[in-house]
């Protein structure tokens, strides 16, 4: 478990199947990292299990969710569409399931974690990771990405002595490369990424932090 000022990352678990369903159904979600919504809880206990319930896989939990509630519900309220309507739920059922949600202590609002280079988005060497993040859209613009991120990398080159972090993300995809460059990671390339359910190419941008190069922000910080 890794801890940060307003977060706790924690190990997946099967109960968090209804939650995971609750956020990653949203198709604002999965599609900016290249996978799509999903479509049932039980499809969510499946990728909960064959997905996050790995090591190095973490739940963004909030530790003081009452701080968050005020502007997250106002978010959520501005969230309850006709996509909600089609999943079944009334727009007032909506938003209070939505709230318990988003209320409730060490309830994920979202994921982290470092993948190996058999499963990585780019070409990575045996001791790299490549990192990837996602968070419930209500969550959005509070910051949360780098702060849990600056934890990871904490965690990954620290306690598991990794040489290089990567990340990958798509070149439309403007929030995802300023939280990376908030953390000083460097742009090394593009390159052409192919999604294996509905084979649409799109461009990505590969990037880079190594070990050195933390170490040497972390000194200039001190």
């Amino acid at each position: 478990m890794l801890e940060t000022k307003r977060f706790i990352l924690r190990p997946w678990r099967d109960a968090d199947a209804p939650t995971l369903f609750r956020w990653a159904s949203d198709p604002r979600v999965g599609p900016p990292a290249n996978w799509a919504p999903y479509v049932s809880i039980e499809h969510a206990r499946e990728t909960l299990h064959a997905v996050y319930c790995v090591p190095d896989t973490f739940a963004i939990c909030m530790k003081r969710p009452e701080e968050f509630d005020a502007a997250a519900i106002a978010r959520i309220e501005g969230a309850a569409d006709f996509g909600d309507m089609a999943r079944g739920f009334s727009g007032r059922a909506f938003l209070r399931e939505r709230k318990k949600v988003a209320s409730a202590p060490l309830n994920p609002i979202g994921s982290i974690r470092f993948v190996k280079p058999d499963h990585a988005n780019c070409s990575i060497e045996d001791n790299d990771r490549e990192m990837g993040i996602w968070l419930a859209a209500p969550f959005w613009g509070f910051g949360i990405a780098p702060e849990v991120a600056g934890a990871m990398l904490r965690y990954g080159f620290g306690e598991r002595g990794l040489s290089a972090i990567w990340v990958c993300n798509f070149v439309e995809n403007a929030t995802s490369a300023r939280a990376k460059d908030k953390l000083g990671f460097e742009l090394v390339r593009l390159e052409e990424a192919t999604n294996p359910v509905t084979g649409v190419v799109r461009t990505q941008q590969v990037s880079v932090l190594t070990k050195s190069s933390w170490e040497n922000m972390q000194k200039a910080t001190e």
